[in-house]
Order: C-alpha cells, then sequence, then structure tokens
C-alpha cells in the first residue's frame, strides 16, 4: 500500500470534490469498487469482521494497482486526478481503524491536519456502488445452460423471455415442453421441461 500510495500521490489534488467524475469504463469500474469497499469495510468493522475487511482492502489495492500500472504510460486526465484524489483520501481513512500510524502519515503527507482518529469515516455513494450489470444463470432442469448479463432493474418477465430466447435452451425445447419457469430475482432463472 505504502509504495502504489506514494506512486500516486503527486497525482493529488486537494480540491477534487470540485472536480468531474471519471466517465471511463475502467474509471468507473474503479470508482465503483471503492464505494463497495467503503461499504463492505465499514459492514466489517461494525461486526467485528476484521479479517473480511482486510481481505475488502486488498482486493481494493489490487485493482488500483492495476490502474496505476495503465496510467503509467500516459499522463492522467483531469477525471483521473479527481479519480485518484478521492481514491487517496479514502483509502486514508479506510486503513486508519486497522493501520492508524500508516494512514496518520498518509493525511499529513496529504497536507491535511490533525490525525486520522478525529476523521469522520467516509460514506460511500449508492449510486457510485451500483453494479451497471449482473450476470442471470439459465438452468434447464437444474443443470447450467448459459449465463446472460442484464441491467440490475431488468423486470422478471424480461428476463424470463430472454432465458427463454437462449440458444443452448431453444436446443433443449425442440423435443420437451416447459413445465414451468422459476426465477430466483439477480440470481437464476430454471426452466422445468418435462
Amino acid at each position: 500500500v505504502w509504495r502504489l500510495w506514494t506512486e500516486l500521490r503527486p497525482h493529488y489534488s486537494a480540491d477534487w470534490r470540485s472536480g468531474t467524475v471519471a466517465t471511463g469504463d475502467t474509471e468507473r469500474k474503479l470508482r465503483r469498487k471503492l464505494h463497495q469497499t467503503i461499504r463492505k469495510v465499514g459492514d466489517d468493522i461494525e461486526n467485528f469482521r476484521f479479517n473480511t475487511g482486510v481481505a475488502a482492502l486488498m482486493e481494493f489495492t489490487n485493482e488500483l494497482s492495476a490502474f496505476r500500472n495503465e496510467l503509467s504510460h500516459q499522463t492522467p486526465t483531469a477525471e483521473q486526478v479527481t479519480l485518484i484524489s478521492e481514491i487517496l483520501e479514502t483509502l486514508t481513512l479506510l486503513l486508519a481503524p486497522i493501520t492508524p500510524h500508516l494512514s496518520d502519515e498518509f493525511w499529513e503527507l496529504l497536507g491535511k491536519e490533525g490525525y486520522t482518529r478525529n476523521c469522520a469515516y467516509p460514506t460511500f455513494d449508492p449510486a457510485a456502488a451500483a453494479e451497471e450489470s449482473i450476470v442471470i444463470v439459465v438452468q434447464v432442469n437444474g443443470k447450467l445452460r448459459e449465463r446472460i448479463e442484464v441491467a440490475p432493474d431488468t423486470a422478471t418477465a424480461e428476463i424470463e423471455r430472454l432465458a427463454l430466447a437462449c440458444e443452448k435452451v431453444q436446443a433443449e425445447l425442440t423435443t420437451k415442453q416447459v413445465r414451468k419457469v422459476i426465477t430466483v430475482p439477480g440470481k437464476l432463472v430454471n426452466i422445468v421441461v418435462g
């Protein structure tokens, strides 16, 4: 974390809140992961699940490292500087309950005064944390046949229609009739044939 954080530090801008939110796919994905991590780590700390909180931070750090590697070949755009700045401040505060001395050092390097223990825990943005699409498993008689990707707010009837239209499902229906369609919202569609 130290190496990654200090390599990104030169791109930090203290007035990042007035900047434009990144719109590129990679940047949106990283920002989504940041806000999901804020939610996960906060929940884990409140429920004394420190190991899973640390695991979530490690997972986020891995994605940040991949982003840094892509960024190393170019000068960051203004939107990327805003994202990097948000990440540096937020990551510092996320680490504070687990690594307070490291966080205080980061806080000082950002030009902030005081200690991180006196700062409010970051709040996650539900809109930023929301997935853009989800994967629905399509089964025929309980056996995996396909996976379809849909928007999280897709109606159940539309998901069932898409599942029934899958090529592998259609192959099963050439000799059998659909008896029932069981849908578990956001997870799977099981088509019972006989």
